[in-house]
This record gives C-alpha cells, sequence and structure tokens, in this order.
C-alpha cells in the first residue's frame, strides 16, 4: 500500500492591468473572465468598441458592434444600428452565445448598452 501523498493545487490568478487586482477582486467586468463562463450565462462586459455598429450586417443580419479590453474581446448582436464608433467605451450585459465561426463568443439578447466615453487616441 503506497503512503498517502499530500496534493496541493496551486491556483493563478490573472490581475486586472487596469486596476491591478485579481480578476476576482476587480470591480470592472473583464471580457476574459465572461469568456471562461459556460454558453447561456448572463454577463456585464467593459471594453472599447472595435468593430462599430452595423459593420457585418449584410453578412449576419444584425446591426452588431464587437468591443475588447486588454484581456480579450466578444462581438455584441443586436438588431439596431446604435452608431457605436471605435474607440467608443461601453458596457454591455446579455447572454452568451456560441457564433457560427469558430473563436469568437457572442453576446445575444442583449439587456443593457450604455456609453460612457471614448479611449485615446490610436
Amino acid at each position: 500500500m503506497e503512503p498517502a501523498v499530500e496534493r496541493r493545487e496551486v491556483v493563478r490568478r490573472a490581475i486586472c492591468k487596469r486596476c491591478n487586482q485579481s480578476d476576482s477582486g476587480c470591480m470592472r467586468p473583464h471580457a476574459r473572465s465572461a469568456r471562461s463562463l459556460p454558453l447561456g450565462t448572463v454577463v456585464t462586459v467593459d471594453g472599447s468598441v472595435i468593430v462599430p455598429s452595423g459593420a457585418f450586417s449584410s453578412s449576419t443580419f444584425d446591426q452588431g458592434f464587437a468591443i475588447q479590453d486588454r484581456t480579450g474581446g466578444i462581438y455584441v448582436s443586436v438588431g439596431d444600428d446604435l452608431g457605436f464608433a471605435p474607440r467608443q467605451q461601453v458596457r454591455v450585459s446579455g447572454t452568451l452565445a456560441d457564433s457560427v465561426l469558430p473563436g469568437p463568443l457572442v453576446l445575444i439578447d442583449v439587456t443593457e448598452i450604455k456609453a460612457h466615453g471614448s479611449g485615446p487616441k490610436v
């Protein structure tokens, strides 16, 4: 019989570069944190618009836009063109869903979208 071996798990938490806290202690909703949750979860994500509203309307038939922060990005699927332009800061709440393409994560059934400024000039 083998002697009992103590097992220790090391948990590594990412540090938020914006507020210098672990994702779990950070007060800002991060894309990386949202992306790690199961599909169907309602989340809130804060980020900068990187794809303007309606840019893919001819192929996706929606007026969505994409946002990202320093941890990742998410496409937001909405029916109306909200006029968001690159660098605009927004906070979005919706349900995580899979996309037709491999890789991109989508927010659907959006319940709240709040614009709050713009990012630095590129």
